[in-house]
């Protein structure tokens, strides 16, 4: 069989998978997506209760909960998902363990933390990369976007756990993109200012951006999830956007613009 064309693969983005682990970005993601048009699964390993508000104004999202603990975990739930929804044309993916939120010295460390928050969120991302591509690979192709803070592209002191996890789940789109383009299945990574995007890090010493000082954003705001994340990324998976894989893109205001 010859390898799909991109060019002629592309398709409007209708059905979008969300995969959020840890940090809850779920809900926000699913209802700027639904807003837009798309119908949204939002599979998430976050406690009952706690994104009850996914639905709220989208009546196009359903929530899959799940616990993303291994690779046939996560193929079972993209397989419920699109059993009932279709296959995805768009998967956003956030795998953010909440302890690696909590700012601790780098010496303090224990090889055991290292294993199961930075090479879990790793393994989580690369078994949700796995399940998308088995089913765009026979769909035709389709986008996957994954999210986290931007700071990792510069690093941050005592988030060294968290500053790792983000820019190895960046190298796992980047490899991806190179080795499923030829079945018109693009990847992308989308570095998120924190703001009120990220709670958790709202009271952690994060580096200042490249001006002396704190200034603001040269936008005067950080872009959030369901107002502007959501839409970049329906862009990146709308025909407009079918010339772009493998890209870092830099939603954070304007602060870094890198790299």
């Amino acid at each position: 069989m010859s390898a799909a064309n991109p060019s002629t693969q592309v398709r409007e983005s209708k059905v979008a998978f969300v995969v959020a682990s840890g940090a809850n970005v779920g809900s926000r993601l699913g209802r700027g997506l639904a807003r837009a048009g798309s119908r949204v699964a939002v599979l998430e390993d976050a406690p009952a209760g706690e994104s009850a508000d996914a639905a709220d104004g989208a009546g196009a999202v359903e929530r899959y909960p799940t616990s993303l603990a291994s690779r046939a975990e996560v193929q079972r739930i993209f397989d419920a998902a699109a059993g009932d929804l279709g296959s995805p044309q768009l998967v956003l993916v956030s795998a953010l363990p909440s302890s690696l939120f909590v700012p601790t010295d780098s010496e303090r460390l224990t090889a055991n933390e290292w294993t199961s928050t930075v090479q879990g969120a790793a393994k989580i991302t690369l078994y949700c990369l796995q399940a998308a591509h088995s089913h765009m690979v026979k769909s035709g192709g389709g986008t996957i976007v994954c999210v986290g803070p931007s700071f990792a592209l510069v690093g941050a002191a005592r988030l060294l756990g968290l500053s790792t996890v983000l820019e190895a789940q960046r190298a796992l789109v980047k490899s991806a993109a190179r080795q499923w383009g030829r079945h018109g299945i693009r990847a992308h990574w989308i570095s998120v200012g924190v703001g009120a995007n990220y709670p958790a890090l709202q009271e952690v010493p994060l580096p200042n951006g490249p001006e002396l000082g704190p200034p603001p954003p040269p936008l005067g705001r950080v872009p959030d999830f369901e107002q502007d994340v959501a839409g970049i990324a329906e862009f990146l998976a709308s025909s407009a956007g079918r010339g772009l894989t493998g890209c870092s893109l830099v939603a954070d205001g304007g602060d870094w613009m890198v790299p």
